[in-house]
């Protein structure tokens, strides 16, 4: 299936700059960057990528278990912790783990929009330029497809050695002590720290 009827664009300027699948293009981006988005610019598709964008995005939601949110918000309280704020911590958790996921299918659509609308004003109104809008939301949403792999990679790194924090245990002792917990918008960041974190596990450098 190829996507070339999201731009509006007439039959004939559709037959010129066909592009391939969204498969297709998900491999271009990391190949042919270049290449890739000379054709979006004649014939600026979105809604394939945005979508895969949104479906690699729950995948990375269905590695993170509701338990190791509600741990990881837990293990931010003070040893002191009274139990109203320990059932405030997980009704906290409750909601973030509804809204990871209505975050994950909302917030690609609004996030291209901006960033288009961003780069339509440096581009056009500082610049001089003369792009479409809907030029650089295909371009913005292409381009993010990069992060979206990376996510999925780093998380499949994160399942494959994560180990929740058990009740007692500091969060200085868990896993998360090399980075940043909770940001998954910083995937080499997430996948350098849970690596780190096992070598020094295997090598006995833990303190």
């Amino acid at each position: 299936m190829h996507d070339t009827h999201d731009a509006g664009a007439g039959p004939s300027e559709g037959v010129a700059t066909e592009l391939p699948n969204v498969g297709v293009r998900l491999v271009q981006v990391f190949t042919a960057p270049s290449a890739l988005f000379d054709r979006l610019k004649e014939r600026p598709v979105w809604i394939g990528a945005v979508v895969t964008i949104i479906v690699i995005g729950l995948v990375v939601q269905a590695f993170i278990p509701e338990q190791l949110v509600r741990e990881m918000l837990l293990a931010r309280l003070p040893g002191d912790a009274s139990p109203d704020q320990v059932r405030a911590t997980e009704q906290a958790a409750g909601v973030a783990n509804v809204m990871r996921w209505v975050g994950t299918v909302a917030f690609p659509p609004v996030f291209f929009a901006v960033l288009a609308g961003f780069l339509l004003l440096i581009y056009n109104v500082l610049m001089g330029g003369e792009a479409a809008f809907k030029q650089l939301y295909s371009i913005s949403a292409h381009a993010n497809l990069i992060g979206a792999v990376a996510r999925l990679r780093s998380s499949s790194c994160t399942a494959s050695r994560r180990t929740p924090i058990s009740s007692g245990q500091s969060a200085d002792s868990s896993p998360f002590r090399w980075c940043w917990p909770g940001i998954p918008s910083r995937p080499y960041c997430r996948f350098t720290c849970w690596c780190r974190g096992s070598i020094r596990k295997r090598t006995g450098t833990d303190s």
